[in-house]
């Protein structure tokens, strides 16, 4: 697994091992372009419908 991950994002210093570290930097950046997917999405809904997308209910704490 350390070998494919090595080959897919690039990261790492060996390829036997993962770091926390990089499996966390890549699961931001894929939050980050999701969040921007769910925006994309929202803002052709509205578009589409001529109303604003639901009203997003902020996380909990």
């Amino acid at each position: 697994m350390a070998q494919e991950w090595k080959a897919a994002f690039g990261l790492g210093d060996s390829d036997t091992t993962l770091s926390v570290v990089d499996a966390f930097g890549v699961t931001v950046v894929a939050l980050q372009a999701l969040q921007r997917r769910v925006e994309d999405l929202e803002a052709e809904l509205t578009r589409h419908t001529g109303r604003d997308a639901a009203p997003r209910v902020p996380p909990s704490p």
